[in-house]
């Protein structure tokens, strides 16, 4: 689920008056996309299945020289502007750990989904999840339902906050539907329509001031977030030691998650914050010197040299 208020999930020109609740999900998120995409025919000059391998600049022409792969055809072009527009998370790897080739049980990476939740069933397993940002907070309370255990192995603790906007969402703790009313009042009034995404907007971007260290806004926030996340862990007071941060908010991505903090206290939930040594056939091997064994293995975050994105 988006931690966005779905109206502000829209292109500026093109709302959507039919979202079912205050927040979407990725499916609908999609839907939207692709609906648009027929309605305006958007996708008139995408090429599809095409790898930029090589570009250029000539400085005496004052061209880019692009070289573009479609299967077995190389296409040579060049052009006066050339926009990256590939987005900061396109270039993922795998995490650089030893052995992580060896493992003999299922092993997936977030970052190259490909409905491999439908593909593979986890009911019954043991799963580890590696990782904290924001595809792991989101993967650990589905999976936890099924597996017979989880596991979360993360190196360091993270802010969780709620969903943002959720004030305005008019049930904070929940993500209320929207009534046929609600459609039909948007509709109807496209005016009204914008000014309730406007006000959405406004809330959403004064939020930005509670991420600068040490400002008012920002040790409200922290105050505020933490007596949440305590809230969220029951009182549990090992876990509130490993999973709340010492250090400020905003110094490293605020990620909202419904539902995670409270999975971490399940009994079939296991977090260890630590470093992994490596990874064998059947199983993990951590720092320090515990082993676990697992039947898959999510590795739920970009792993870049050039990035330091998730931690």
């Amino acid at each position: 689920m988006c931690d966005v208020p779905a109206h502000i999930y829209t292109l500026l020109d093109i709302p959507n008056t039919e979202w079912p609740s205050f927040y979407a999900t990725g499916g609908e998120i999609q839907e939207y996309l692709k609906r648009i995409t027929r309605e305006y025919n958007l996708d008139r000059d995408v090429v599809y299945c095409s790898t930029v391998t090589s570009a250029v600049w000539n400085e005496d022409q004052g061209l880019w020289e692009v070289e573009v792969s479609q299967g077995d055809r190389m296409i040579k072009d060049s052009c006066q502007i050339l926009i990256n527009a590939s987005g900061v998370l396109n270039a993922w790897s795998w995490p650089d750990l030893k052995g992580l080739s060896s493992f003999n049980g299922h092993l997936s990476h977030s970052a190259d989904y490909q409905d491999w939740e439908k593909k593979t069933s986890f009911n019954g397993k043991r799963v580890a999840v590696i990782g904290n940002g924001s595809s792991a907070i989101q993967i650990v309370p589905e999976l936890a339902k099924v597996a017979s255990h989880l596991t979360n192995i993360v190196r360091s603790p993270t802010w969780i906050s709620a969903p943002f906007v959720e004030d305005l969402s008019g049930a904070p703790g929940t993500n209320p539907a929207y009534t046929e009313e609600d459609k039909e009042s948007f509709r109807a009034d496209p005016q009204a329509h914008i000014k309730y995404r406007h006000k959405l907007a406004e809330a959403f971007n004064h939020f930005y001031e509670a991420l600068i260290e040490g400002s008012p806004a920002n040790l409200k926030a922290m105050e505020l977030t933490k007596a949440l996340m305590e809230k969220r862990l029951k009182d549990n007071p090992e876990l509130q030691d490993q999973i709340i941060p010492k250090w400020s908010l905003g110094c490293r991505r605020l990620t909202p998650g419904n539902g995670y903090l409270e999975t971490l206290c399940s009994e079939n939930v296991t977090l260890l914050v630590g470093s992994i040594n490596h990874i064998t056939e059947t199983g993990i091997s951590m720092q320090d010197g515990t082993f676990r064994e697992y039947d898959a293995v999510i590795c739920a975050y970009v792993s870049r040299k050039d990035s330091n994105l998730h931690g």
